[in-house]
């Protein structure tokens, strides 16, 4: 069985990264009459993200990260009639914490990898 936690948590950095991107264009319109307001399908948009690495197709998971037309299907969109700034800023606050954590858990899991390799000599 193959190991794709790595290609997992580079999927899970690129949704947060998306998460904190909607995020901060709705703080940018909330006093815009008439504003779109975005929020993001996370978990569907993860498990169908996770299908595509787990089945093989690592190239069909990063290509469905990185073009806007099929992420559309994973971003609900409606009128704002009122957007709580709070409740924005805590989605971006949070898409950045957790991005943070999973880069600091990458980051690890690399540098294990790295000193396996190396023998244990840097």
């Amino acid at each position: 069985m193959a190991d794709y936690s790595i290609e997992q948590a580079q999927a899970a950095l690129a949704v947060r990264q998306i998460q904190a991107k909607i995020a901060a264009e709705n703080i940018a319109t909330i006093n815009k009459p008439g504003a779109i307001v975005q929020n993001l399908k996370f978990e569907q948009l993860m498990q169908t993200v996770s299908q595509h690495i787990t089945s093989g197709n690592v190239d069909e998971a990063k290509h469905l990260l990185k073009n806007s037309t099929e992420l559309k299907a994973f971003i609900g969109q409606s009128i704002q009639t009122s957007t709580n700034l709070d409740s924005e800023v805590l989605a971006l606050s949070e898409a950045q914490g957790r991005y943070k954590a999973i880069a600091k858990v990458l980051n690890s899991k690399l540098g294990l990898m790295s000193l396996a390799v190396s023998g244990g000599n840097k």
